[in-house]
Protein backbone atom coordinates (compact mmCIF):
# COMPACT_ATOMS: atom_id res chain seq x y z
CA UNK A 1 0.00 0.00 0.00
CA UNK A 2 1.36 3.46 -1.28
CA UNK A 3 0.89 6.23 1.60
CA UNK A 4 1.73 9.96 0.00
CA UNK A 5 1.42 13.06 2.57
CA UNK A 6 2.89 16.43 1.15
CA UNK A 7 4.90 18.77 2.27
CA UNK A 8 1.66 20.37 3.44
CA UNK A 9 -0.16 18.02 4.64
CA UNK A 10 -1.04 16.78 8.22
CA UNK A 11 -2.20 13.01 7.31
CA UNK A 12 -2.66 10.30 5.53
CA UNK A 13 -3.08 7.59 6.65
CA UNK A 14 -5.29 3.93 7.24
CA UNK A 15 -7.20 3.13 10.53
CA UNK A 16 -6.94 -0.91 10.16
CA UNK A 17 -8.67 -1.44 13.58
CA UNK A 18 -11.33 1.09 14.86
CA UNK A 19 -11.53 1.71 18.77
CA UNK A 20 -15.42 0.77 18.72
CA UNK A 21 -15.00 -2.63 16.98
CA UNK A 22 -15.60 -5.26 19.70
CA UNK A 23 -12.34 -7.23 18.59
CA UNK A 24 -10.70 -3.41 19.05
CA UNK A 25 -6.90 -3.69 21.26
CA UNK A 26 -8.51 -2.84 24.44
CA UNK A 27 -6.44 -2.02 28.46
CA UNK A 28 -6.12 -5.83 30.02
CA UNK A 29 -5.81 -7.98 26.83
CA UNK A 30 -3.06 -8.87 24.97
CA UNK A 31 -2.75 -7.12 21.10
CA UNK A 32 -0.30 -8.58 18.59
CA UNK A 33 0.74 -6.55 15.65
CA UNK A 34 2.79 -7.04 12.30
CA UNK A 35 3.45 -4.06 9.76
CA UNK A 36 6.24 -4.12 6.51
CA UNK A 37 7.30 -0.69 5.91
CA UNK A 38 9.35 0.19 2.88
CA UNK A 39 10.96 3.63 2.35
CA UNK A 40 12.39 5.02 -0.65
CA UNK A 41 15.37 7.30 -0.90
CA UNK A 42 13.55 10.26 -1.79
CA UNK A 43 11.57 10.45 1.20
CA UNK A 44 14.45 9.97 3.81
CA UNK A 45 13.74 12.94 5.33
CA UNK A 46 10.54 12.10 6.60
CA UNK A 47 9.55 13.18 9.85
CA UNK A 48 6.01 11.89 11.84
CA UNK A 49 4.44 9.00 13.38
CA UNK A 50 3.78 5.71 10.88
CA UNK A 51 1.96 3.82 13.30
CA UNK A 52 -0.42 4.50 16.06
CA UNK A 53 -2.27 2.89 18.67
CA UNK A 54 -4.53 5.49 19.70
CA UNK A 55 -7.76 5.93 22.29
CA UNK A 56 -9.05 9.16 20.83
CA UNK A 57 -9.76 12.86 22.61
CA UNK A 58 -11.44 12.46 26.01
CA UNK A 59 -14.66 14.17 27.10
CA UNK A 60 -14.48 17.17 29.20
CA UNK A 61 -13.97 15.73 32.82
CA UNK A 62 -12.16 12.57 31.67
CA UNK A 63 -9.22 13.59 30.80
CA UNK A 64 -9.63 16.64 28.40
CA UNK A 65 -7.37 19.50 30.53
CA UNK A 66 -4.49 16.60 29.58
CA UNK A 67 -3.33 17.59 25.88
CA UNK A 68 -2.78 13.89 25.48
CA UNK A 69 -1.18 11.75 22.75
CA UNK A 70 -1.27 7.80 21.14
CA UNK A 71 -0.70 5.30 23.76
CA UNK A 72 2.27 3.78 21.53
CA UNK A 73 3.41 5.13 17.87
CA UNK A 74 6.38 4.22 15.64
CA UNK A 75 8.08 7.63 14.28
CA UNK A 76 10.16 7.30 11.05
CA UNK A 77 12.41 11.01 11.60
CA UNK A 78 15.05 11.04 9.26
CA UNK A 79 15.87 7.55 8.43
CA UNK A 80 15.31 6.34 12.36
CA UNK A 81 12.22 4.08 13.54
CA UNK A 82 11.92 5.62 16.89
CA UNK A 83 9.30 4.03 19.09
CA UNK A 84 7.46 5.62 22.14
CA UNK A 85 4.65 4.69 24.56
CA UNK A 86 2.78 7.31 26.25
CA UNK A 87 1.28 6.86 30.04
CA UNK A 88 -1.05 8.82 32.74
CA UNK A 89 -1.78 6.43 35.51
CA UNK A 90 -4.58 8.58 37.06
CA UNK A 91 -6.07 12.04 36.97
CA UNK A 92 -3.46 13.22 39.99
CA UNK A 93 -0.43 11.28 38.02
CA UNK A 94 2.30 12.56 36.68
CA UNK A 95 2.23 11.93 32.62
CA UNK A 96 5.11 9.98 31.48
CA UNK A 97 6.52 8.15 27.93
CA UNK A 98 9.18 6.09 27.32
CA UNK A 99 11.32 6.22 23.82
CA UNK A 100 14.08 4.28 21.79
CA UNK A 101 15.57 3.94 18.71
CA UNK A 102 14.67 0.73 16.64
CA UNK A 103 16.47 1.64 13.55
CA UNK A 104 19.30 3.96 13.67
CA UNK A 105 19.52 4.24 9.72
CA UNK A 106 16.67 2.99 7.49
CA UNK A 107 17.86 1.28 4.28
CA UNK A 108 16.32 2.88 1.44
CA UNK A 109 14.19 0.23 -0.77
CA UNK A 110 14.59 -2.31 1.96
CA UNK A 111 11.39 -3.68 3.76
CA UNK A 112 11.33 -3.39 7.21
CA UNK A 113 8.83 -6.57 8.84
CA UNK A 114 8.05 -4.87 12.15
CA UNK A 115 5.86 -7.55 14.72
CA UNK A 116 4.29 -5.57 18.15
CA UNK A 117 3.27 -7.74 21.41
CA UNK A 118 1.39 -5.04 23.86
CA UNK A 119 -0.40 -5.89 27.05
CA UNK A 120 -1.68 -2.05 27.67
CA UNK A 121 -2.19 -1.88 31.72
CA UNK A 122 -1.83 1.40 33.87
CA UNK A 123 0.05 -1.03 36.45
CA UNK A 124 3.62 -2.83 36.30
CA UNK A 125 2.16 -5.85 34.38
CA UNK A 126 1.91 -3.20 31.33
CA UNK A 127 3.89 -4.88 28.62
CA UNK A 128 5.70 -4.13 25.34
CA UNK A 129 7.92 -6.10 22.83
CA UNK A 130 9.01 -5.52 19.64
CA UNK A 131 11.04 -7.34 16.66
CA UNK A 132 12.78 -6.12 13.68
CA UNK A 133 13.56 -8.66 11.06
CA UNK A 134 12.37 -11.24 13.29
CA UNK A 135 14.84 -10.19 15.90
CA UNK A 136 13.24 -9.00 18.99
CA UNK A 137 15.00 -5.54 20.15
CA UNK A 138 12.73 -4.05 22.56
CA UNK A 139 10.68 -5.49 26.02
CA UNK A 140 9.95 -3.35 28.20
CA UNK A 141 7.01 -4.24 31.42
CA UNK A 142 5.45 -1.10 33.24
CA UNK A 143 2.35 1.20 32.66
CA UNK A 144 1.38 1.87 28.97
CA UNK A 145 -1.92 3.54 29.17
CA UNK A 146 -3.96 6.59 29.91
CA UNK A 147 -6.22 5.89 32.90
CA UNK A 148 -9.24 7.34 30.89
CA UNK A 149 -8.74 5.41 27.76
CA UNK A 150 -9.71 1.74 27.58
CA UNK A 151 -9.71 0.62 23.88
CA UNK A 152 -7.76 1.84 21.23
CA UNK A 153 -7.73 2.13 17.35
CA UNK A 154 -4.60 0.88 15.07
CA UNK A 155 -3.62 3.12 12.55
CA UNK A 156 -0.88 3.13 9.88
CA UNK A 157 0.38 6.15 7.57
CA UNK A 158 2.25 9.26 7.73
CA UNK A 159 1.29 11.66 10.31
CA UNK A 160 2.65 15.09 12.27
CA UNK A 161 3.37 18.34 10.59
CA UNK A 162 7.08 17.90 9.53
CA UNK A 163 8.49 16.80 6.38
CA UNK A 164 6.24 14.56 4.63
CA UNK A 165 6.89 12.00 1.85
CA UNK A 166 5.75 8.37 0.36
CA UNK A 167 6.11 5.49 2.54
CA UNK A 168 4.92 1.66 1.62
CA UNK A 169 3.28 -0.45 4.13
CA UNK A 170 2.40 -4.08 3.43
CA UNK A 171 1.27 -7.26 5.49
CA UNK A 172 -0.43 -5.42 8.12
CA UNK A 173 -2.40 -7.70 11.13
CA UNK A 174 -4.11 -7.61 14.13
CA UNK A 175 -4.97 -10.19 16.44
CA UNK A 176 -6.34 -9.18 19.97
CA UNK A 177 -6.88 -10.96 22.88
CA UNK A 178 -4.55 -13.41 22.35
CA UNK A 179 -2.50 -14.41 19.71
CA UNK A 180 1.40 -15.37 18.87
CA UNK A 181 3.94 -14.13 17.29
CA UNK A 182 3.33 -16.22 14.43
CA UNK A 183 0.08 -15.43 13.93
CA UNK A 184 1.15 -11.78 12.53
CA UNK A 185 4.38 -12.37 11.39
CA UNK A 186 4.77 -12.83 7.18
CA UNK A 187 4.41 -16.24 6.25
CA UNK A 188 4.08 -17.64 9.64
CA UNK A 189 7.88 -17.38 10.23
CA UNK A 190 9.15 -18.08 14.08
CA UNK A 191 11.35 -15.08 15.47
CA UNK A 192 14.87 -15.94 15.49
CA UNK A 193 17.03 -17.13 18.66
CA UNK A 194 17.48 -14.70 21.26
CA UNK A 195 21.54 -13.70 21.58
CA UNK A 196 21.46 -10.29 22.68
CA UNK A 197 19.33 -8.16 25.38
CA UNK A 198 16.60 -6.09 24.34
CA UNK A 199 17.37 -2.60 23.72
CA UNK A 200 17.09 -0.31 27.01
CA UNK A 201 14.05 2.58 26.68
CA UNK A 202 15.43 6.02 27.35
CA UNK A 203 13.94 7.03 31.08
CA UNK A 204 10.16 7.79 31.52
CA UNK A 205 10.17 11.61 31.29
CA UNK A 206 7.13 13.06 33.45
CA UNK A 207 6.32 16.09 31.20
CA UNK A 208 2.49 16.71 29.68
CA UNK A 209 4.85 18.47 26.55
CA UNK A 210 7.14 15.62 26.36
CA UNK A 211 4.30 12.89 26.19
CA UNK A 212 2.38 14.68 23.57
CA UNK A 213 4.66 16.25 20.66
CA UNK A 214 4.76 16.43 17.84
CA UNK A 215 1.16 16.73 16.35
CA UNK A 216 -0.86 13.95 18.67
CA UNK A 217 -4.61 14.83 18.28
CA UNK A 218 -6.73 12.71 16.36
Amino acid sequence: MKCVRGEKGRRMEFELVNRDEKDSPRIGEHCWVAVSILVPADSATHSGMVIQWHGGVPNAGQGKEYAQGPEACLRLDNGQFIFRTNYKQSKDAEPGNRVTTLVEKAEPGQWYDFVFHHYFSLGDDGLTEIWVQGKKVYAQQGSNAFYYRSKFAFKFGSYGSGTGGTIYFDEAKVVTGTGSYEQVSVGGAKPLAQTETATTPSPAKPNADEATAPGNQK
